[in-house]
């Protein structure tokens, strides 16, 4: 802090600093001494200065005044005082929605904009008239949004919907449309979508008559459902969940997702979508349970056959006294026969995905899937 000899010596300073345009320089120095406005105003008085001096100093105070208040006025602030400042009282839907985008833009909303309304900053930017318009404008808007409250608090979800969850909605939608998804169930396992979220995502297309959900509804048309087809291989598959599969050693094994795909030309999703109409409560907790056990790996694109045919594949290893698998000790699965039971779920129309294909190696090896016949089914 600069030290002066004289209270006038300190005054007369900040009279120089400030008809040399070192404002905030002065501005300094009734911040470091005198930052109490009124005690200030006596100092001058009091301080052996001409009138032309104190009329100069209460002057300069006034500038750090409002250089002080405005800086407490943020740029955003000063944006929505001139929405305000032209607008005129309204009452009704549009109009506020209209306003309300307006200041979101500038990040304002009826709450912090109620707050701002009492800044000391007003003052030095408009004159009384003003401020009064501004103030009456914006507590018109405030207090029609609490009026209105529950159907603005709607449009102004729905409108951060469209901002935020559209675009997401929309390259998600368009993602599964354009990949080699065979159900929406497969295409929430590889991407790691959580199931609800993808059917709120088709909502919010809807919601706003997106391209997206008209190619999706597309889609669903091209495969639309012969009910008395699904509900006869529903039939089947119970049997099979209820009472499992013999295998050529007359032992049972359980029902299984390859059995499931073997039986069924529907996806996972399209059955229990339908099950969930038409199924008894029991029958749905049946399927729901088997879907639980019988998750899907992921869909195998035409790269990941590639790096199929190219790894080994081993089962049946033998096991050390711990339990470990002991490599080259099991049943090595050829390049052909690799290819041989691709091409047999290609035929029987049995999804390409890694789950299923492990569990036809498994059956394979165990002689138990009859590659041969692949072209019979």
């Amino acid at each position: 802090m600069k030290e002066y000899e004289t209270r006038k010596d300190m005054f007369l300073d900040i009279i120089i600093n400030y008809e040399n345009n070192n404002i905030e320089e002065a501005f300094k120095i009734i911040k470091d001494y005198y930052a109490n406005r009124r005690e200030y105003n006596v100092a001058c008085r009091s301080s052996m200065l001409s009138t032309e001096e104190r009329k100069k100093l209460l002057d300069i105070r006034e500038e750090y005044e409002k250089d002080r208040a405005l800086k407490r006025v943020s740029q955003n602030e000063l944006e929505a005082y001139k929405i305000f400042l032209k607008e005129k009282t309204f009452n009704n839907i549009d109009k506020f929605m209209e306003l309300h985008k307006r200041l979101k833009l500038i990040n304002m909303s009826f709450f912090n904009l109620d707050r701002s309304l009492s800044k000391e900053g007003l003052q030095f930017l408009y004159n009384k008239e003003e401020i009064l318009r501004i103030k009456s404008n914006a507590l018109d808007y405030i207090n029609f949004y609490y009026t209105n409250k529950e159907e603005l608090d709607k449009l102004i979800k729905k409108d951060e919907e469209k901002e935020v969850l559209l675009p997401l909605a929309e390259k998600t939608i368009s993602d599964y449309l354009n990949g080699n998804f065979k159900s929406i169930y497969d295409y929430c396992l590889v991407r790691d979508c959580d199931q609800f979220r993808f059917k709120k995502y088709i909502e919010i297309l809807k919601s706003f008559n997106s391209i997206w959900y008209k190619k999706y509804e597309e889609k669903l048309n091209e495969s639309k459902v012969d009910i008395n087809d699904l509900i006869s291989t529903w039939k089947n598959v119970l049997v099979g969940i209820d009472s499992g599969k013999i295998k050529k050693d007359n032992t049972i094994r359980k029902y299984d997702a390859l059995d499931y795909f073997t039986d069924s030309k529907y996806s996972y999703e399209t059955m229990i979508k339908h099950l969930e109409i038409f199924a008894p409560k029991e029958e749905l907790i049946i399927f729901k349970r088997f879907l639980v056990e019988n998750r899907l790996g992921f869909s195998l694109n035409d790269k990941d056959i590639e790096k199929i045919y190219s790894s080994k594949i081993e089962k049946k290893l033998m096991r050390d006294k711990n339990g470990i698998p002991i490599p080259n000790t099991g049943r090595i699965i050829s390049l052909d026969e690799k290819k041989a039971i691709i091409e047999y779920m290609k035929t029987n129309h049995i999804p390409l995905n890694s789950k299923l294909f492990d569990i036809a190696v498994n059956r394979f090896v165990d002689d138990e899937l009859e590659i041969a016949l692949a072209r019979k089914k």
